[in-house]
């Protein structure tokens, strides 16, 4: 038998849309139908069964999909529509019930009025495994990656809360392509309309953390997965300016998104994640790098707390190891300046105690004479 691989897409805040108007909703399930429909000219075999806001599919080469659900994610993600998918190895099909079937043979001239059809196979399975994953994005079965498929997969995470703190759950994600995180042209900007898919996640994340925490936390998965894509084998940092570096790994050293996401709960996963990237693409990285990096993480205390309960996907123990040297070395050059200033400080005051002692003698001198 041939193999096959099935999953099921969710398309996100369905309800949330509907609120706002009808006019909307009518208008983003149209989009999400034309995404699935224009992508899937990219399957060679296999179907796609889509209805609502929700879309069946199967394929018999992984390469189908993997070119079909980033067509889907880039064309959705630019218009800011989200969504979960699952993909495992398996099939699904879609059959007619038989009570329905029978209650199709109507006498002639009737229009048939009732309609019940029923995905078999794999289905339920797909749907579960969507169902349970709680991030935005794609959640692959370990059973697929092997072979050609694990250059279209990075392992990344979402995130459970209970009782006030949250844990990361490790997942499998489709990679971006370099052409959805980084500048349009090397060296320039994107075009005015023409906005990076990164940037996009980034501010609907921050609307989301406006009004749920929950909602927003499930952000953090594409941008795990956004900096898990990034080659980060060459980046430098030279005369105050990054060399050689991904958009999205500047950004997050550099750049506002930090500080725009700073609400968004396990923002410190991500922080450290991308310093567990950047270590294991780089047996040596340049010390002007790990300095601007230990500086940006050291803007957020909570990377340095209860480190050895952060799970090895998240940073490696090597790569956790090195950074607990780095802001060792740190908060030590910082007592040496804290203590070298309060030192000035107080050379300052009794400067000033001197000076004010000679003017006071000056004054005294002046008057006697």
């Amino acid at each position: 038998m041939a193999e096959s691989w099935c999953g099921y897409i969710d398309m996100l805040s369905t309800r949330a849309i509907a609120q706002r108007s009808p006019q909307d909703l009518r208008s983003t399930l149209s989009n999400f139908h034309s995404a699935l429909e224009m992508a899937f000219e990219s399957f060679k075999s296999g179907e796609c069964y889509a209805f609502s806001d929700g879309a069946f599919f199967r394929c018999e080469d992984q390469e189908d999909f993997f070119a079909f659900y980033r067509l889907v994610r880039n064309e959705l993600f630019q218009q800011k529509v989200f969504f979960r998918c699952s993909f495992l190895e398996g099939t699904i099909d879609v059959v007619e019930r038989a009570a329905a079937s029978a209650k199709s043979l109507l006498p002639s001239g009737r229009k048939r009025r009732f309609f019940s059809m029923t995905f078999t196979d794999d289905a339920a399975r797909a749907y579960q495994r969507e169902s349970e994953f709680k991030g935005i994005g794609c959640t692959i079965d370990v059973a697929v990656n092997k072979g050609r498929a694990k250059q279209h997969i990075a392992t990344s995470y979402y995130l459970t809360q209970a009782h006030g703190s949250i844990r990361p759950v490790k997942t499998l994600d489709v990679t971006f392509n370099e052409s959805e995180l980084d500048r349009a042209v090397a060296g320039t900007s994107p075009a005015v309309g023409d906005r990076r898919v990164f940037d996009n996640i980034v501010d609907a994340c921050q609307v989301s953390l406006s009004q749920s925490e929950r909602v927003g936390a499930c952000y953090c998965t594409p941008l795990v997965t956004a900096i898990r894509s990034c080659d980060l084998s060459n980046v430098d940092y030279i005369d105050s300016a990054w060399v050689k570096t991904p958009y999205v790994f500047e950004e997050l050293m550099s750049g506002p998104v930090a500080r725009q996401l700073r609400h968004m709960p396990g923002l410190h996963l991500l922080l450290l994640s991308s310093f567990d990237r950047l270590f294991s693409q780089q047996s040596q990285i340049p010390p002007a790098v790990e300095r601007q990096v230990i500086l940006q993480l050291a803007k957020f205390p909570q990377c340095f707390r209860r480190l050895d309960e952060v799970p090895d996907f998240v940073i490696s123990h090597s790569a956790r190891a090195r950074l607990v040297q780095l802001h060792v070395e740190l908060e030590k050059e910082l007592e040496r300046k804290r203590r070298a200033d309060a030192i000035l400080r107080e050379e300052r005051k009794a400067k000033v105690a001197l000076d004010a002692e000679a003017a006071i003698a000056a004054q005294g001198t002046t008057t006697t004479s």
